[in-house]
């Protein structure tokens, strides 16, 4: 990148048009447009008054990549001293790129974990508060950024980290409140509030957070048994991680009937049909017969209310599904989904164990 190229650059960053920076400069708008356009290069006190401006070096300015790597290049080479846990390195790395691209997002956010994961690693309180700044910085700078996993919140939520880990947790909590969209923060704010001594408040929120979580781990273990078993033929691993599933169910079961005996009974359904494909009828049998046992219990008493799970203390809230209006129905609609020859083969064991 050249001088004139970066000058038009640093413009565009600081969302100005040509007439703004030629007045700050105290200069016409056609020598800004001359420098952008290379038909003139400022003089020497012109281009340290740019810099200035800039919040850059004139090295920087002038074009840091003829003199070594640039700012993406110098960003990831942060990044992989973060991943390293080489700190030494990586402190001089990120101090030389903040020198001379003071607004790059990728340099400034690298820079920011790198200052967090020292601080994490060595307890350095001054690291620490740079992380902060420097998350504030990448903030304002988001539109530069093209990597989808990074976004406002996940800068507020590193933001919230640094004072938690500095014992600011009022701080911490504020931030975590005030863009806690769809209780994307819970579990954070429970580390938090525990911290408070506040019991009830950690209470509610870790239990809202938890019920979240399993139900966002349920529609990714279904997406994987499914992929495992259709898109690679992996029937054992995809039944063993369905197994593992209705173990983590059952552990959450209370004394009488609750929605998750009705999961179990979609999932018991789905090993059957995967020891249908293992050509294992017998534990395909065993597997339709502990579905229709808790299908039993789930129809006597269908029960959707999440506050009858065991150690749920949220809010009050309602599960939904499209497993059938009962849980027998549900069995019955997993089974049917199934390709030939599995599904008749499938259909005729349940209809043996329905006879039983």
């Amino acid at each position: 990148m050249n001088l004139p190229e970066n000058i038009k650059n640093n413009r565009k960053e600081m969302n100005l048009t040509q007439e703004q920076l030629a007045e700050a400069m105290d200069v016409t708008v056609g020598a800004v447009s001359k420098w952008e356009s290379g038909a003139s290069t400022p003089d020497l006190s012109t281009l340290m008054a740019l810099a200035d401006f800039f919040q850059t070096s004139t090295d920087a300015l002038l074009g840091f990549a003829l003199q070594g790597m640039g700012a993406d290049e110098q960003a990831a080479v942060i990044k992989q001293c973060t991943g390293d846990r080489a700190f030494e390195k990586g402190r001089v790395k990120a101090e030389k790129a903040l020198q001379n691209f003071p607004n790059h997002f990728g340099v400034i956010y690298r820079s920011a974990v790198f200052y967090e994961m020292l601080a994490l690693d060595t307890d350095d309180k001054v690291a620490f508060r740079k992380a902060i700044g420097l998350y504030q910085r990448a903030s304002g700078l988001l539109e530069q950024n093209t990597d989808r996993e990074i976004g406002l919140r996940t800068i507020y939520a590193h933001i919230s980290q640094c004072h938690h880990c500095l014992g600011e947790y009022e701080q911490a909590l504020n931030i975590l409140k005030a863009h806690n969209e769809g209780g994307m923060y819970d579990d954070l704010l429970g580390l938090t509030l525990l911290k408070l001594d506040r019991w009830d408040e950690a209470i509610r929120v870790s239990s809202e957070s938890l019920m979240e979580n399993l139900t966002r781990m349920e529609r990714s273990a279904m997406v994987l048994w499914n992929s495992l078993s259709e898109g690679k033929g992996l029937h054992r691993e995809a039944r063993d991680l369905q197994e593992w599933f209705i173990d983590l169910y059952e552990g959450l079961y209370p004394e009488g009937s609750c929605y998750l005996h009705k999961m179990n009974a979609a999932i018991y359904a789905g090993c059957a049909i995967l020891s249908v494909k293992l050509e294992e009828e017998d534990k395909a049998l065993v597997y339709l017969r502990r579905a229709k046992a808790a299908a039993e219990i789930f129809d006597a008493a269908p029960n959707y209310d999440a506050g009858d799970i065991r150690f749920y203390h949220g809010r009050s809230a309602t599960a939904h599904d499209d497993f059938g209006s009962t849980a027998m129905e549900g069995i019955l609609q997993t089974l049917r989904q199934q390709e030939e020859p599995e599904r008749s083969r499938v259909l005729a064991l349940w209809a043996q164990v329905q006879a039983e």
